[in-house]
């Protein structure tokens, strides 16, 4: 199944202990509901029928719950919706900056990611070009942008 989201808001200025968001949901590419989460810690709101993000939840495998704690857990609609929504930030964060990959560590360039742009940050940073998060493959991309928020 294909969850994407549009429409997406983000309040960080609202965002505590969850991200603050309001976002429409698509699965295979139709509108199914409304999401949305006050980012107060809270599970999130859905303006609609849950059910077949339900159904595809329950076909995933358990979670590692990551961040040195042991155990796992089952994915649910929240945790479904809470991945497309990191996907959505890192994609969206990609088209604004810079992102390469140096000695494990990502850095960031705060200029619009033209080829132009990052031949210039490549030279004067002496970067290999396949070192640049941008012009990654996008799975391989959000991956390492995701996985660097919850280090």
């Amino acid at each position: 199944m294909d969850i994407s989201l549009k429409s997406v808001k983000i309040a960080k200025f609202a965002s505590e202990e969850t991200t603050c968001f309001q976002a429409t949901v698509y699965l295979d590419g139709k509108r199914a509901l409304t999401a949305s989460n006050d980012g107060r810690g809270g599970s999130n709101r859905y303006d609609g029928d849950t059910t077949a993000l339900d159904a595809y939840a329950n076909t995933l495998p358990p979670v590692a719950f990551g961040m040195g704690m042991s155990g796992e857990f089952t994915p649910d609609a929240d945790w479904v919706v809470g991945i497309a929504l990191t996907r959505w930030q890192v994609e969206n964060d990609l088209k604004r900056k810079i992102y390469a990959l140096m000695e494990k560590q990502v850095y960031e360039w705060n200029v619009k990611p033209t080829i132009e742009n990052i031949g210039k940050v490549c030279k004067s940073n002496n970067i290999d070009m396949a070192d640049v998060i941008n012009i990654m493959p996008i799975d391989d991309a959000v991956r390492l942008l995701s996985s660097e928020c919850f280090a």
